[in-house]
């Protein structure tokens, strides 16, 4: 879910930095449907927002079947960056996981931990290390934390700082286990209207994003 996020995030903003109409609305994301090509994954992301238009809630239905198999609840700061993930993994209303965010001096993240059981411990570190230009360039997973990457994804862009493609390294050894590239198309307003991800770079669609906003 959150790789997801974050490949729409950087993926509309590249577009929306290159464009030069400055008359255009704030859009805030309210839904992603994803479509397999194969008929086997349908499901509905739905994005809800406090009167701040602050996004304080995440909810995925699997199938379309108007059921909440997933939500993610936000607590943010008074400008409206997120500090705690609150996870409720099979949507039965319990909290199973809790994430939080720290930032650097830029205002970018810059790590996440994840609380798996919701005890206090932190069993899972995400690092998120940036490019010159200020793109996300590297996710780094450590399990424990013990200070040894386990898993690696490292994000390419094109000149305008759209994602294009993203590697993943399961086991930190050098060995490219997963890529997956992005095909964007665009609204007038410059927001991703729809995504075709290839997941092993072959050519191929795999699987197919729509988006949909409420433009202030």
């Amino acid at each position: 879910m959150i790789i997801q996020t974050l490949i729409f995030l950087v993926g509309c903003q590249g577009k929306k930095d290159s464009l030069q109409d400055t008359d255009e609305p704030d859009c805030l994301l309210e839904t992603m449907e994803l479509y397999a090509l194969d008929g086997y994954i349908d499901d509905r992301t739905t994005y809800s927002y406090d009167k701040n238009n602050f996004l304080v809630v995440v909810e995925i239905d699997y199938k379309k079947n108007k059921t909440i198999d997933y939500r993610d609840t936000y607590t943010n700061d008074t400008d409206g960056t997120p500090l705690i993930m609150d996870t409720d993994t099979d949507g039965d209303g319990d909290l199973d996981r809790s994430t939080a965010f720290f930032y650097d001096s830029k205002g970018r993240l810059e790590t996440a931990d994840e609380d798996a059981n919701v005890d206090g411990s932190v069993n899972v570190r995400y690092t998120y290390i940036y490019d010159d230009a200020g793109n996300l360039w590297m996710i780094e997973r450590d399990e424990g934390p013990d200070g040894t990457v386990d898993s690696r994804t490292t994000n390419f862009y094109d000149s305008n700082g759209v994602m294009t493609s993203s590697e993943w390294d399961s086991g930190d050894d050098g060995t490219i286990d997963l890529q997956e590239a992005y095909t964007y198309t665009y609204d007038d307003y410059g927001n991703i209207a729809t995504m075709e991800s290839d997941f092993d770079v072959d050519g191929e669609i795999d699987a197919f994003y729509t988006y949909t906003y409420n433009c202030l």
